[in-house]
């Protein structure tokens, strides 16, 4: 799956028909990283699928998704 934080720092997934962004399910704006629960993403070895790499993003409550692919074009402070 693959996924990219936009220039403003919103979360879009893509999917069939192209980039998603994704929504918070409790403040009903766009997921991204003005909000404390999303981390940065870092590259993780899945030994599952025989050392692929992948980039792990921390989302709300506990829960996380694995990327094979992810662009963050925002821009440096």
């Amino acid at each position: 799956m693959e996924a990219k934080f936009d220039e403003q720092g919103d979360l879009h997934i893509k999917r069939s028909n192209g980039w998603v962004p994704q929504i918070c399910p409790f403040s009903e704006s766009r997921c991204g990283t003005w909000c404390p629960h999303v981390t940065e993403p870092f590259l993780q070895r899945n030994s599952k699928f025989n050392g692929r790499e992948e980039m792990v993003l921390h989302i709300c409550h506990g829960k996380h998704w694995k990327f094979t692919s992810f662009e963050d074009r925002r821009q440096p402070i």
